[in-house]
């Protein structure tokens, strides 16, 4: 799932809260998990779990702030993933040609 290019239609949620520590954390996340599941069945029944993510950072004044982020895709893809180095689809050869990019030293044609 590392590294790999996002499903089409996936949708992400997240969740925010302030302080607390590994403690709060243990007993937090599950319950937000089941909350945001529901409202997800709820809201877009045809999406599926994909994955989470929880994120902490520390600000200025050593205080913790957590994020939990829930991915949701759809249960059957619709196509495969875009490639996100060519994410029009074009064909390989005008990909990183320095003669079309750049056209250095190029005369204007049209006139």
């Amino acid at each position: 799932m590392y590294n790999q290019p996002l499903p089409i239609g996936y949708v992400e949620t997240q969740h925010s809260w302030v302080g607390g520590g590994r403690s709060v954390v243990e007993t937090s996340v599950p319950a937000v998990m089941q909350q945001i599941a529901e409202e997800m069945a709820l809201s877009n029944p045809t999406l599926r779990f994909y994955g989470s993510r929880l994120e902490r950072s520390e600000d200025g004044a050593g205080v913790e702030h957590f994020t939990l982020y829930v991915g949701y895709a759809p249960a059957v893809p619709s196509s495969e993933p875009l490639d996100p180095s060519n994410l029009n689809d074009a064909p390989a050869s005008n990909i990183g040609d320095p003669a079309r990019d750049n056209m250095i030293g190029a005369k204007e044609q049209k006139f």
